[in-house]
């Protein structure tokens, strides 16, 4: 069984890597055209992309988590909106807190 829990972390680790691959082109495009075009509309039309690929870079990280058996139980507060700015602080125990605080918040707070 423990073979199976290592495989299982391996195949969701090469599908996080390979997801990283499509996404980072994109962003790398998208911050050289904000270099280059400094045009006020373009702009706004490049933030709003940004966030658009954040969101869904993590929604495809989070179709990975159903391979995943871990359960957590991790409360935020009710009052949560999209509209509104957030200073999220992390004490990072791992590289696995970043994707923990991605699939918590995703959607719910700016990207």
């Amino acid at each position: 069984m423990m073979v199976l829990g290592s495989c299982r972390g391996l195949i969701i680790l090469i599908l996080y890597f390979l997801n990283a691959l499509v996404w980072i082109p994109v962003v790398s495009l998208l911050g050289l055209l904000k270099a280059l075009v400094p045009l006020a509309f373009f702009q706004k039309w490049i933030a709003v992309a940004f966030s658009q690929v954040a969101y869904l870079w993590v929604d495809v990280n989070n179709v990975f988590h159903l391979l995943d058996k871990t359960r957590w139980a991790v409360e935020l507060p009710a009052d949560l909106e999209k509209n509104h700015s957030y200073f999220i602080i992390a004490k990072h125990q791992s590289w696995v807190d970043t994707l923990v605080i991605f699939k918590i918040l995703n959607r719910k707070v700016p990207a």
